[in-house]
């Protein structure tokens, strides 16, 4: 995971389009993605469920694996 993340500038994540607006009309969750550092805490913008920007499914993934690992 601290390797996915060190490719990620986490102040470029806050203000990511979500690639569809799917909650406006057929009620689908609303997601955000945390990370939490030493010194700050960064907060994605808000996507769908399961349809994150490109820019953050790498990550998700990632988390994904660790989470089934358990």
């Amino acid at each position: 995971l601290m390797q996915a993340m060190a490719g990620y500038k986490f102040t470029e994540l806050v203000n990511l389009p979500s690639p569809s607006n799917k909650r406006s009309f057929d009620g689908a969750s609303i997601s955000v993605i945390t990370i939490q550092t030493n010194r700050s805490s960064y907060r994605s913008g808000e996507f769908d469920d399961y349809d994150p920007n490109t820019r953050l499914t790498k990550l998700i993934q990632i988390m994904q694996e660790i989470e089934n690992r358990k």
